[in-house]
């Protein structure tokens, strides 16, 4: 990922060791099946974001939470 007008362009990667919890709740009523989903990604790790000529700092999450309605077609 490159920015744009800046003096200088700089990216990093970086790898945590995490895990996902989903919990996925439904109601078959033939042939549709809505459904209710929410889930949860944990990192282990900590990153910090510095952007530079900031002199703001912050700590990237370390869980997110999700939800999300959806309907499927046919058997699950």
């Amino acid at each position: 990922m490159t920015g744009s007008r800046f003096a200088t362009n700089e990216s990093g990667a970086a790898a945590d060791w995490g895990g996902r919890m989903t919990l996925r709740v439904g109601r078959q009523l033939r042939p549709l099946t809505p459904w209710l989903l929410i889930q949860t990604d944990v990192w282990f790790g900590e990153q910090r974001l510095r952007v530079e000529n900031l002199s703001e700092r912050g700590q990237v999450a370390r869980w997110t939470l999700s939800a999300g309605l959806g309907l499927s077609w046919g058997s699950p």
